[in-house]
């Protein structure tokens, strides 16, 4: 299932480039408009710095929805055909990933186009003995990233794959509808999260300052 994801991905980009130049048709006006939709939400969080950052983060959103997608519309199919299967985003193994590679892309990021010296200030303000829990505050975000999607992936499929045991005929298009939708919500606090967390290191940096 990672990989039909990473193949979305991989379209997603194509997408994204598309929607980048001037339209030349309806369905670029359409890429054009959505994208720019997309920059102006980014703007909120990172001001003049969301057009560059926002493909990146972009990417994560899509790769977790359609996970969470895939899983909800096709895990209850193959468990009933006694079929292994599990959704990536309710493998605490891919949420880390995901989570680690959010905080190195967003860490690197801001060292990238700020400088080590603006980095290296985030974690001695506002005074230099809260470097420890500046520190400790950083590294919790991994985990609470990975748990919060892990935990709540799991749980809902937990909970459809039960009242689909208890009602298989009552309940599978209502409970999937829902799971489309929280699967969505997931993907969403995910992908906001990584631009609050980018936009307090810019603005705790001084970058908005300059």
């Amino acid at each position: 299932m990672s990989t039909i994801s990473l193949f979305l991905i991989l379209m997603v980009f194509m997408l994204m480039n598309t929607a980048k130049k001037e339209p030349t048709s309806t369905s670029s006006a359409v890429l054009h408009i959505i994208w720019d939709w997309i920059v102006d939400y980014g703007k909120s969080f990172l001001g003049e710095y969301a057009e560059e950052a926002m493909p990146f983060l972009t990417t994560v959103f899509i790769f977790i929805l359609t996970s969470n997608w895939i899983g909800d519309l096709f895990g209850t199919v193959f468990e009933a055909l006694d079929i292994p299967f599990r959704t990536p985003t309710a493998n605490i193994s891919v949420t880390a990933g995901l989570a680690i590679g959010m905080l190195l892309w967003i860490h690197s990021w801001f060292i990238r186009h700020f400088g080590v010296k603006k980095y290296l200030k985030i974690y001695f303000a506002p005074m230099w003995w809260m470097f420890p829990l500046n520190i400790l505050e950083h590294l919790t975000r991994v985990v609470s990233l990975s748990l919060r999607l892990y935990g709540n992936v799991s749980g809902e499929h937990l909970v459809v794959a039960i009242l689909a045991l208890l009602a298989p005929f009552a309940l599978p298009v209502p409970m999937i509808a829902l799971s489309l939708f929280t699967g969505f919500i997931q993907a969403y606090i995910f992908f906001t999260l990584g631009l609050v967390y980018l936009g307090a290191m810019i603005e705790e940096g001084g970058a908005h300052n300059e």
